[in-house]
């Protein structure tokens, strides 16, 4: 695995790194000091991770300012198994259908920059997949 980590001089560095131990906050001092040894010295803007709590606590513990992203990868993942998981219909083929529609419009989300635009879509999306009252009450709980 590894972190893209961007720096103040506009460098984008990839830096190895670990995932096997950050599952939970027992391990959060053991990440923390590594991390902080090895990687205090880049003074990094943005940082990308997976989608855990005790690595980005870890990290705004060292770079309290830094921007933390996740990695796309992994929100897409996570995304594609909650709506397989919550969005259940009578056939195969409405699952399927349905799947992909509201996987395309979480992906569109995802990468929309503009604020506004990604509230538009996000009402156009509540809006549009409200004929699945319970999938919504699941997803938005």
């Amino acid at each position: 695995m590894h972190r893209a980590f961007r720096s103040h001089n506009e460098t984008t560095a990839c830096v190895p790194h670990w995932d096997s131990l950050i599952h939970s906050e027992d391990t959060y001092n053991v990440f923390r000091k590594v991390f902080e040894r090895a990687y205090k010295s880049l003074r990094p803007e943005k940082i990308m991770i997976d989608m855990s709590d005790v690595e980005e606590n870890a990290i705004r513990s060292i770079f309290p300012s830094v921007n933390i992203q996740w990695c796309l990868f992994h929100i897409l993942r996570a995304i594609s198994q909650q709506v397989r998981a919550k969005l259940v219909l009578e056939s195969i083929s409405d699952n399927k259908r349905a799947h992909q529609a509201v996987i395309s419009q979480l992906k569109g989300m995802m990468w929309e920059n503009s604020r506004a635009e990604y509230t538009r879509k996000l009402s156009q999306f509540i809006q549009e997949f409200s004929i699945y009252p319970l999938f919504q009450e699941q997803l938005f709980g």
